[in-house]
């Protein structure tokens, strides 16, 4: 099952964000910051991340002039990011400094394509 974005986590907004702690009404904490990664072809990668230390956890990235939502999904080692729009199929994933961004189809026979590779973070 998919966690539920709330408009409100548009891409503007979430980059906007400086490294901040929040406590909701319920106590559920969250904890927000944002990322630069050079990647190996020149490109740069900026990512924001939205985590609530009960566990789940959400980036945003803009991929080709647009804004990307994901959740963090499981992942052997680092951590993989999910696009929310199955369709478009986007994976992010970070691992100490290093990140890449890949493409998976959706489709049970598509087999993952990295699209950015060699990403350090800044």
């Amino acid at each position: 099952m998919k966690p539920m974005l709330f408009p409100g986590l548009m891409l503007g907004g979430l980059l906007a964000l400086q490294t901040v702690q929040a406590r909701t009404p319920d106590t559920v904490q969250w904890e927000s910051g944002k990322a630069s990664y050079a990647c190996a072809d020149g490109r740069t990668l900026e990512a924001a991340f939205l985590n609530q230390t009960a566990g789940e956890s959400f980036a945003s990235i803009s991929w080709q002039g647009e804004p990307v939502l994901m959740y963090r999904a499981k992942s052997g080692s680092g951590v993989r990011y999910v696009d929310v729009d199955e369709q478009r199929g986007l994976r992010f994933y970070t691992k100490g400094k290093e990140a890449w961004l890949a493409f998976m189809a959706a489709d049970d026979a598509a087999k993952e394509r990295v699209l950015l590779r060699d990403c350090r973070r800044l």
